[in-house]
């Protein structure tokens, strides 16, 4: 009875094990391109980052810009009437 399970066994195997390495391939191929799509992704979140950042610094410095220019008047009106 042992024989007969055994030879069971080693069916079951054969039969499992083409399907088991085609499912394993599947398995690397997808993680392998889901680690690839993660490291464009990063990139292309880095580069956004850095667009954004300068951005950023070129819209602050035309508000400081703006803000000198509608500042000076009133800077002139008040040294023009200072005591001296």
């Amino acid at each position: 009875m042992a024989a007969a399970e055994l030879t069971t066994v080693e069916a079951l195997q054969a039969t499992i094990q083409p399907g088991a390495s085609s499912l394993l391939n599947s398995f690397d191929a997808l993680v392998t391109k889901l680690g690839e799509y993660s490291r464009v992704s990063l990139q292309n979140s880095l580069i956004l980052q850095g667009v954004l950042a300068i951005l950023n610094i070129a819209v602050a410095i035309v508000v400081l810009y703006l803000v000198l220019i509608i500042l000076r008047p009133i800077f002139d009106l008040t040294s023009g009437y200072s005591c001296k």
